[in-house]
């Protein structure tokens, strides 16, 4: 048994920073199943007080790349941008900017284009977050920057596209999973202060409702949706103004801010009802247990990288150290290593139960532009 996942699966790519170390776990000729350093695509930096936390012995498993047929695809710049597992089927979905979504059904033997079914529409964004349904397999929700759409939803697993016809850059979106009918959307804006577009429509039409978000506030990214009127937004550090976590109580017609640590990334809401939050610059992760009222530190500065938390089969939830992915089995209180070294500089990481491992991945802005030959690597762990 799998047990319980989590109600909201997001990944997230471009703000946040990576681990400072590149790692060789492989000869570098970059062949199928080897690894080979990452160069470039270096948007970020680690904590430079960042220490290693004591999570034990490093396990002696290996990372082996599964980028296969993705390799050398022709995109943009930061051009792998995203890799998410579903929570509920065998299927691991990796984006590749201006060049849609691929899928694998296969651990990453092979990725096969979505969206080739006739009048859907085309995924050519840089894509920032995908929001799986917990309860339908095929539903899910894509939202990304620098395209001619940035909002879009699928019905049928990835065959058909459909967008929302909202042209502003989207950072990040959730969903009002309590709701049976999926009708409350929210969106936070990219790299913008007073950001925010919400549906009661199920996506039909959106409302700006940036404007009741505190103009001394830094920029409105990252949404969750607790309930239909209780929600909660990241404000991350990007310019100036208040960072931290904010709280509506009235379907975001008001917010105030409820923590001053977290905010820096997507949320992880688990299926027990918790919260977490990664801080900023590896200052931490914090914790609600009261539906985002208050949030606690569970984790202190210098000893995570800021991405988001996943949550694993067994309540165990999985998050970044300096080199390692750890595993937490007691709510955050203690991390032991779950897997060896760190491949190369990650842009982002992902756990998937059917395969029962973690991919994590990485992009470039090289000249070319090319998806790089190991942009991707999967890490057995049960």
């Amino acid at each position: 048994m799998l047990g319980r996942l989590p109600t909201r699966v997001v990944a997230f790519l471009l703000t946040l920073p990576l681990p400072g170390c590149t790692f060789y776990t492989g000869p570098p000729n970059g062949g199928q199943g080897t690894i080979v350093p990452a160069t470039g695509g270096a948007n970020g930096t680690t904590d430079p007080n960042a220490r290693e936390l004591d999570g034990g012995a490093e396990p002696e498993g290996k990372w082996v790349n599964v980028t296969a047929n993705l390799a050398g695809l022709r995109s943009a710049c930061g051009n792998l941008s995203l890799v998410a597992a579903h929570p509920t089927e065998d299927m691991i979905v990796a984006a590749v900017a201006n060049r849609g979504l691929w899928a694998t059904r296969d651990g990453g033997q092979s990725w096969k284009a979505l969206g080739l079914g006739a009048l859907s529409s085309k995924v050519d964004n840089h894509c920032m977050s995908i929001v799986f349904d917990p309860e339908d397999p095929n539903l899910f929700w894509e939202s990304g920057i620098n395209g001619q759409v940035n909002v879009l939803k699928t019905i049928d697993a990835g065959k058909h596209f459909f967008d929302f016809d909202i042209l502003n850059y989207v950072e990040s979106l959730s969903v009002d999973f309590t709701d049976p009918d999926r009708q409350t959307l929210l969106l936070g804006g990219h790299d913008t202060k007073q950001e925010i577009k919400r549906s009661t429509d199920g996506g039909k039409t959106w409302t700006e409702i940036g404007m009741n978000f505190p103009d001394s506030a830094d920029v409105s990214t990252f949404p969750l949706i607790v309930d239909s009127n209780v929600f909660l937004m990241g404000s991350p550090i990007h310019s100036d103004g208040d960072s931290g976590i904010y709280r509506s109580d009235d379907a975001g017609d008001s917010w105030t801010l409820v923590n001053e640590v977290g905010g820096q990334a997507p949320p992880l809401l688990t299926s027990d009802k918790l919260i977490y939050w990664a801080a900023p610059n590896g200052r931490g992760l914090v914790m609600s247990a009261d539906r985002g009222e208050t949030f606690n530190v569970v984790v202190g500065p210098n000893l995570l990288q800021s991405f988001s938390p996943v949550e694993l089969p067994r309540g165990r939830v999985a998050a970044v150290s300096a080199h390692h992915i750890v595993v937490s089995e007691d709510k955050g209180a203690h991390f032991r290593f779950a897997t060896s070294a760190l491949p190369f500089q990650i842009n982002g990481f992902t756990y998937s139960p059917a395969q029962k491992a973690f991919f994590v991945w990485h992009s470039t802005c090289a000249d070319d532009n090319d998806v790089p030959r190991n942009a991707i690597a999967r890490y057995d762990f049960e």
